[in-house]
């Protein structure tokens, strides 16, 4: 695996996502001090026939720890940031190089994840509940709430209208159908300790979830009993796992054990060969990204 370039910023990392322009390689990063102020930090990926690299665009001074952060594609060429921290969610717009800060709505618990579902939709958790808000005319404003105890993480399903939400908690991980009662969930899969997850970008039914066993593990919640992929690497518990949204034969897991790995299963794949091949399957890690 070629280098693909590195930045180094004044303060750890605590969170990152991708843009969600398709045009723009990217990225958008929060910083993870304790005791000084933290920031959002743009950076972009830059590539030559010599070289590749990775500079800093533009940084956006916030109050506060920032635990989490997601974008969600606006007009034109911009893009809206959410991000949670303790007490607080806030939506940022970043467009040409600049950051303004668009609206915030205060919640209740510890902050865990925060998720942009469908158009302006976002599925904010804390440890007590995941709070449904919607931008509407420049605020946020919460549609819903779905309490659980001892929430973990949330993720929306990016697929169809993102009517779909995960959560896990310390004991399960429920699946809310968002259009329904949400006083209940529509499928549960018995699992301890999970830490995250992530929808296949193409196929709804497919979950990835990572936690303390050190495994990352692939569900198909039509069935549910039983995984349809398991993956051995890592020596600690997982902390991260993404699907490539373009490519969802990828799979990206990142452990406290300080090692990435990068997964390619093609019987998860939306691929119609693949699945017209299904004795061909493979499962290999690409590469193991080393602390």
């Amino acid at each position: 695996m070629g280098a693909g370039g590195q930045i180094s910023l004044m303060y750890g990392t605590r969170c990152l996502c991708t843009s969600a322009q398709p045009d723009n390689i990217q990225f958008f990063v929060g910083t993870a001090s304790l005791t000084e102020g933290n920031r959002i930090v743009a950076l972009e990926f830059r590539a030559s026939a010599s070289s590749n690299s990775i500079v800093e665009k533009a940084r956006y001074d916030v109050d506060g720890e920032i635990s989490s952060i997601s974008s969600l594609p606006s007009a034109g060429s911009s893009d809206l940031l959410a991000t949670i921290g303790p007490g607080i969610v806030k939506v940022t717009s970043f467009d040409n190089g600049g950051f303004e800060e668009v609206s915030r709505y205060q919640v209740e618990g510890k902050p865990r994840s925060v998720d942009w579902g469908s158009s302006k939709k976002l599925a904010a958790a804390t440890s007590t509940q995941v709070n449904l808000l919607e931008v509407n005319e420049g605020a946020l404003v919460q549609t819903e709430s779905i309490k659980r105890d001892s929430i973990v993480a949330s993720r929306c399903d990016p697929n169809g209208s993102g009517s779909r939400a995960a959560i896990a908690t310390l004991d399960e991980v429920s699946i809310f159908d968002l259009r329904k009662d949400l006083s209940k969930p529509s499928t549960t899969l018995k699992l301890k300790r999970t830490l995250e997850l992530d929808f296949n970008p193409n196929r709804s039914n497919l979950l990835a979830t990572g936690g303390e066993s050190g495994q990352v593990e692939v569900w198909d919640l039509r069935r549910g009993d039983v995984p349809v992929s398991k993956y051995y690497g890592h020596s600690h518990w997982v902390r991260s796992v993404r699907f490539n949204p373009l490519h969802d034969d990828l799979l990206l897991s990142g452990g406290t054990d300080g090692v990435v790995h990068l997964w390619r299963d093609t019987g998860i794949t939306s691929s119609v060969s693949v699945h017209a091949k299904r004795s061909k399957r493979r499962i290999s890690p690409v590469k193991g990204l080393i602390r």
